[in-house]
């Protein structure tokens, strides 16, 4: 059974169908129904994606880093024609005032694929300079930039309900300030972005991730950062949400912004299973064409969420359509 939606990437899932002859009259049973076909999980490749970024004393040079690498993030968004919103937060929210107070900077103050120069536009708006609050506050600020009353007033229209979202922070400390924890806003975005249950499968599909570049004590890279706190509360989240973690001691962020934007790529076009597979039996397309097992470029089977991850190349681009068939380890229903 195949669906072919505007905007949307099209999947076909089909446990294979064990037939078995015995004796002269070849009697023939199938182990599963005859004919069971089953949609596999529609995943859209909207993507609204908040960038909260610190703008205390420290962090001029991180923010000209992103800015002058933007490329490499979005080049996986534009190769595969996805539909995108980028907005901008800072973790100052002070009032207006003195601070930001939640609101998106820039102008425009959401980017989307269709924004002329996209790509200039937001390299302007992400350098927001480095004299905001010392009490940077990125978790206060997720909560209030997204907030009912903001996403109904300054920040409006970019929260879409068919989109997935994508939280990132770049920071160099770690959040002390902020009165909302790491629970609160997981708890928020859970609201916010609730799981949703595909009809076909019975399984609960993720509709949000956090990232975050950050200090990564626990697993720093060649790099060093002068003054730079480790991201604890950031590396939570990312590791609760199932989302990455960047390190922003980096000289230059093309590797990491490139590996970054493949981890949302894959996010947004994962195919959860119903059954367990057999691997010798995967055999997986997009548009009509095979593509292998490899984690590079092709495809690989996650046990942990019985779910099809894309690689590299193979990653499907929006209005793909995706076939996957397979023999069920348990093949008794």
């Amino acid at each position: 059974m195949t669906r072919t939606l505007k905007g949307f990437i099209t999947l076909v899932v089909t446990p294979l169908i064990l037939m078995t002859a015995c004796g002269q009259q070849g009697a023939i049973f199938s182990i599963l129904p005859t004919g069971q076909t089953f949609q596999g999980t529609i995943t859209s490749s909207k993507i609204d994606v908040l960038w909260v970024v610190d703008n205390s004393g420290s962090m001029l040079t991180k923010q000209q880093n992103l800015a002058n690498s933007f490329s490499s993030f979005i080049n996986t968004f534009t190769t595969k024609n996805y539909d995108f919103r980028m907005a901008i937060v800072t973790t100052d929210i002070r009032p207006t005032s003195t601070g930001q107070d939640g609101k998106f900077q820039g102008v425009p103050n959401i980017i989307d694929n269709n924004t002329a120069n996209f790509e200039s536009r937001f390299q302007n708006n992400v350098v927001v300079g480095s004299t905001g609050d010392s009490n940077a506050k990125a978790l206060d600020a997720i909560n209030l930039s997204l907030s009912a009353e903001k996403l109904a007033t300054d920040n409006t229209s970019f929260i879409r309900s068919d989109a997935k979202l994508i939280v990132i922070i770049l920071s160099d400390a770690d959040d002390s300030d902020s009165v909302k924890t790491v629970a609160d806003t997981i708890a928020f975005l859970d609201t916010l972005k609730p799981d949703s249950t595909d009809g076909a499968t019975g399984r609960t599909i993720k509709n949000y991730t956090v990232s975050a570049v950050i200090d990564n004590k626990n697993n720093p890279g060649p790099a060093s950062c002068v003054g730079s706190e480790d991201g604890i509360k950031f590396r939570e989240i990312a590791n609760e949400t199932g989302g990455t973690i960047m390190d922003i001691c980096a000289t230059n962020f093309s590797d990491g912004l490139a590996e970054l934007s493949e981890d949302i790529a894959q996010f947004v076009s994962q195919v959860l299973l119903k059954f367990e597979p057999q691997l010798n039996t995967l055999s997986v397309a997009v548009d009509g064409t095979e593509i292998p097992m490899d984690e590079t470029n092709g495809f690989s089977y996650t046990p942990a969420g019985n779910k099809i991850v894309f690689n590299g190349t193979a990653i499907p681009s929006q209005n793909s359509t995706i076939s996957v068939l397979y023999i069920p380890t348990d093949i008794i229903r």
